[in-house]
């Protein structure tokens, strides 16, 4: 499995950590695994961890999994990617922008400390 996930029902949130090659099925999988989890509840925030990915997202996948978040019950989450190379980053840039109408919060992070603070600080 490239894509390790769980649902953090205390924390409320969705996390994940890339490892290695994955694909837009690995990407699907985890998000329709994720919102039909049993303990999922619409409100939950993500925590991704990029730090250990093979290739970034391309561009092709970050479309597919864009039009693929759309109506799977994520409106207002937030969603905190811990990156620590370049190119995750622009290609995650790419991911935050396509999503603001759905609306999804993207914030990107090189540290685990400030991305768990932003996911623990209460919405306004």
């Amino acid at each position: 499995m490239t894509i390790e996930s769980h649902i953090d029902h205390t924390r409320r949130r969705i996390v994940a950590r890339v490892v290695g090659k994955f694909t837009i099925a690995d990407i699907r999988r985890v998000i329709d695994a994720s919102v039909n989890d049993p303990d999922f509840e619409p409100g939950f925030d993500i925590f991704t961890d990029h730090t250990e990915v093979g290739d970034p997202i391309t561009t092709e996948q970050v479309k597919q999994m864009v039009e693929h978040l759309r109506d799977r019950a994520l409106a207002g989450a937030r969603w905190a990617a811990l990156v620590n190379t370049p190119a995750s980053y622009g290609k995650l840039r790419m991911v935050q922008m396509l999503l603001r109408d759905i609306p999804i919060d993207v914030q990107i992070f090189t540290s685990r400390r400030e991305a768990e603070a932003w996911l623990a600080f209460p919405r306004s």
